[in-house]
């Protein structure tokens, strides 16, 4: 994540909408005129890693790896999971970026209007903008619409609760879940060991159980025909 300050003034002079893919996340601090911005990075090779060399181990200092495969960056932590849309036949498969850095959830323009979801109104506009553009040539998008979104196990297995989505044009992926998900659906994360957990009844996000092989129990010709009769 990356972090930068924008003015009023700021805004006031880069604000226009853009097509451009949106991949960051900005939070209001009202009163003071000042929007605080988390860039949202791509997803990156597992190989990317910083690696010392054990022949110059002696030189370097306390802060040393030691010996350690220290990564620049991690993957993302995603979710393959489904939707409902307005008609509760219509569920969609869909992959949503789960974001503990983000202070809001947000959902693609395109996927609310093939689920057809009812959209509302802001209160208050939000102004988004990446982190790494520079001051002069920065591109402000403003989100002013929102979604009810509920997320379901692609096998039924567990279900959360109903978050406030803000509608984003651009997005980088379906829906990115951020602190409100995270915390109204109690769901706890362990990056060592990879886990984000809905504490109610243990079900893991990033590693939900195999699919159910369901079978129908053997039964024999004759128990067949009994049954058709």
């Amino acid at each position: 994540m990356g972090y930068k300050t924008l003015t009023a003034e700021d805004v006031k002079l880069a604000h226009r909408k853009t097509g451009n893919p949106v991949a960051s996340v900005a939070e209001s601090s009202r009163g003071s005129g000042i929007l605080p911005i988390t860039a949202i990075m791509p997803p990156t090779n597992d190989n990317a890693v910083l690696e010392g060399d054990s022949s110059d181990l002696s030189k370097d200092s306390d802060d040393s790896v030691s010996g350690h495969s220290v990564p620049f960056s991690i993957p993302h932590y995603r979710w393959k999971c489904a939707v409902d849309g307005a008609d509760s036949l219509d569920r969609l498969e869909i992959e949503a970026l789960i974001d503990n850095g983000s202070h809001t959830v947000l959902i693609c323009d395109d996927l609310v209007d093939r689920l057809k979801l009812r959209r509302r109104k802001l209160h208050e506009p939000m102004n988004i903008s990446l982190a790494l553009s520079d001051s002069e040539n920065r591109i402000v998008t403003t989100l002013s619409e929102w979604v009810k979104l509920k997320l379901f196990d692609r096998n039924n297995l567990w279900s959360s609760h109903t978050v406030h989505a803000v509608v984003t044009p651009g997005l980088c992926t379906d829906v990115i879940l951020g602190l409100p998900f995270l915390q109204v659906n109690k769901i706890v994360t362990d990056h060592s060991s990879k886990t984000c957990i809905a504490k109610g009844n243990g079900y893991d996000l990033l590693n939900p159980p195999p699919t159910p092989d369901v079978r129908e129990p053997f039964m024999s010709l004759q128990e067949k025909h009994r049954n058709l009769r």
